[in-house]
């Protein structure tokens, strides 16, 4: 049986990226993690490119980034909104 591996491209907004050693530092961070290919820095949108093979690839990718001081701060696949209701009135009656 023959599985096909999904190929995506993903472009993240990084924090602390500000300097070309700074983006040198993020490629070698990058380059060689496993389901983690053709990365690429741009410094003036403070953004990096790549592609991911796996969910698991690309968790790897956002927690080596984080450990090293280069999180990242905005990612166009997280879409965050404000519900206009709460989630839970105040006089709700709960059972445990």
């Amino acid at each position: 049986m023959l599985i096909k591996r999904l190929r995506i491209n993903t472009h993240l907004k990084i924090k602390n990226i500000c300097s070309n050693d700074c983006a040198n530092k993020v490629l070698e961070y990058l380059k060689p993690l496993d389901g983690i290919s053709e990365v690429k820095v741009c410094l003036e949108r403070r953004r990096i490119s790549f592609v991911y093979w796996s969910h698991n690839a690309l968790e790897g990718a956002r927690i080596v980034l984080q450990k090293k001081g280069y999180p990242i701060i905005q990612d166009p696949r997280v879409k965050i909104t404000k519900s206009k209701r709460p989630l839970m009135s105040n006089n709700a009656n709960l059972e445990i």
